[in-house]
């Protein structure tokens, strides 16, 4: 499990940084502030879909659920 965590937390941290490095010169000189909005919307929604998805009967393996919920959008966000 924590290998799982271990990855998908390099994976969100980078992809962060990706997000980041996009919105670049930024809107109107706020690139920080509108980087950190887009992921924090995109990771948020993710995250509510997958715990929907939990709560409704859908089956994930617990290692996808610390790689993905933990690991990649913890970082992520």
């Amino acid at each position: 499990m924590f290998m799982a965590v271990g990855a998908g937390g390099a994976l969100g941290a980078m992809s962060r940084y990706g997000v980041a490095q996009l919105v670049g010169g930024g809107l109107f000189g706020i690139a920080g502030p509108m980087a950190t909005l887009v992921v924090n919307v995109a990771g948020s929604s993710l995250m509510g879909a997958i715990a929907g998805g939990i709560a409704a009967g859908m089956s994930l393996p617990e290692a996808w659920r610390g790689f993905i919920a933990v690991g990649f959008l913890g970082a992520l966000t």
